[in-house]
């Protein structure tokens, strides 16, 4: 994907925006939240910015092949 993910800071607020694709057959609101989750904390933890919005957008789906 191009430009998959998008960092915005303006007002003292990081924004991120965030495109994926996801494993046909995984639950998508599971998966989105602990993306979400991951993205906050990892974030913190290399620049000590608190993220005040991560929008993840499915843009598709993964299908495994045999």
């Amino acid at each position: 994907l191009k430009k998959s993910i998008v960092c915005k800071i303006g007002q003292n607020k990081l924004n991120i925006s965030v495109d994926v694709r996801v494993r046909y057959g995984k639950n998508v609101n599971q998966a989105i939240e602990s993306l979400q989750s991951r993205i906050a904390n990892n974030v913190f933890t290399m620049t000590d910015y608190r993220c005040s919005r991560i929008d993840v957008n499915v843009v598709g789906f993964v299908f495994n092949t045999l």
